[in-house]
């Protein structure tokens, strides 16, 4: 249902199917802005979590990469160049380890 607004100039603006006054279009622009706002937020968390998912998975891996390199008695991979693989790479590295350690 739609709200009835006084508009003093009473303009008004067709959209092919109706006559709507300048209030209802502001109303309509103003609905239409803040759903899009609210969109836009979604999407930037959804982007922030899958970030800080992947972030975590990382920092899982070369923390274990690392273990699996010590127990080798080997020299530790610099972390900067193991945040630079994909985690289908790290993942690789820690199975070669494993595979090394018989575990």
């Amino acid at each position: 249902m739609r709200t009835a607004y006084k508009n003093p100039e009473n303009q008004t603006v067709s959209d092919g199917s109706e006559t709507l006054s300048a209030d209802e279009r502001n109303r309509l622009l103003a609905e239409m802005t803040k759903k899009s706002l609210i969109n836009e937020r979604l999407e930037k968390a959804a982007a922030f979590e899958k970030g800080f998912q992947k972030g975590f998975q990382q920092g899982e891996l070369v923390g274990r990469i690392h273990v699996a390199e010590r127990s080798l008695k080997r020299p530790l991979t610099p972390e900067k160049k193991l945040f630079e693989q994909s985690l289908k790479n790290l993942r690789a590295i820690l199975k070669q380890l494993k595979a090394e350690l018989k575990v």
